[in-house]
């Protein structure tokens, strides 16, 4: 029960979460803003729209992989790592986030997949949504990678 309460929590209480409260909010309230927007943006260029998709998608597999990279260390440090008492909530983290970074690449891709027009609000809003969901979980990923590395060249003798 703990386990689950804890996942709520990470779930719940995060910035991806607040991420999809605030562009929900903001596309319900603001859609005539982000219409006008789109009218005198000229985004026409297939080339670049083209090409676009590939940054979300870059962000994922470089959030895998460094997840992995993260859980999946050195013998050495996965041996601490694994006896941390509190490993359980950071496997919870990273999987929160790596079921995040899938989300939002998701949404990022609907317009892709032919489910909604490439060309309109909608479709601009969850690339953005996308986009920047995939940039908050991988900034994320990096600073926690930040966090262990610092962790593990840390001296933890008693002086």
């Amino acid at each position: 029960m703990k386990k689950i309460l804890y996942f709520l929590r990470v779930m719940f209480l995060s910035q991806e979460f607040f991420l999809i409260v605030i562009s929900l909010f903001s596309f319900f309230f603001c859609r005539d803003n982000i219409e006008i927007f789109l009218k005198t943006a000229s985004l026409n260029n297939e080339e670049v729209l083209k090409y676009l998709l590939f940054l979300p998608i870059s962000f994922f597999v470089w959030i895998v992989k460094e997840a992995k990279d993260m859980v999946v260390s050195e013998k050495e440090h996965l041996k601490i790592l694994v006896n941390w008492p509190d490993y359980w909530k950071f496997k919870i983290h990273v999987n929160v986030s790596l079921f995040y970074a899938f989300i939002f690449l998701l949404v990022s891709a609907l317009p892709w997949f032919g489910f909604i027009s490439p060309r309109g609000v909608v479709s601009l809003f969850l690339f953005v949504t996308g986009l920047v969901g995939e940039f908050i979980v991988s900034a994320c990923i990096y600073f926690s990678q930040i966090a262990l590395k610092e962790a593990f060249s840390r001296d933890w003798r008693v002086v």
